[in-house]
Parts: C-alpha cells; sequence; structure tokens
C-alpha cells in the first residue's frame, strides 16, 4: 500500500498497520493531504482514501484493484463541496 500512495502522489506522514491472527489486518495512513485507510481485509476490502487535494481518481482504481488482485469492486465518490465563505484568512 505505502507504494501505491507514493505512484498516486500522496505523501505519507504516518502509517499504522495491525496483522490480526489468524488473518486480516487493518492499515491506516496520515497522509499530508488527509489519509487513508485499508479496513479489515477478512475476505474483502474496505478502503477509504480522503483527500483534500485533486488525485486521478481513475489511475487509483486501477492500481487498487490490480494491488489487490479484486476481480469486483464497488465504488462511491463523495465530493467535498468548497465554501471559500468560512476559509480562514
Amino acid at each position: 500500500m505505502d507504494m501505491i500512495l507514493d505512484m498516486m502522489g500522496f505523501h505519507v506522514v504516518n502509517p499504522c498497520h495491525h496483522q490480526f491472527e489468524p488473518f486480516g489486518a487493518t492499515a491506516l495512513y496520515l497522509l499530508s493531504e488527509s489519509h487513508c485507510s485499508v479496513l479489515h481485509t477478512f475476505w474483502e476490502v474496505h478502503l477509504d482514501v480522503f483527500c483534500c487535494a485533486p488525485f486521478d481518481h481513475d489511475r487509483a482504481r486501477k492500481l487498487l484493484v490490480e494491488a489487490f488482485g479484486a476481480q469486483t469492486y464497488k465504488e462511491t465518490e463523495l465530493e467535498r463541496p468548497v465554501d471559500n465563505k468560512n476559509k480562514k484568512k
């Protein structure tokens, strides 16, 4: 996952991983752009990429599908509303 995040142009500030027994894992990545979480890889992978900077969603999807060997996937993209009125100056 570290290499994929790097290939996507993200900058990992601090990674945190936990391996469950007998199998399964959770990984959290604090990014300078926001965060990425890979949750409970027990038969299926739940991935959350939250980013305040623009990135290539198509490239990210291709990298992740290939890395996890996904036969199928479900994707939901949520756009954050930009409200510059409340932005600190």
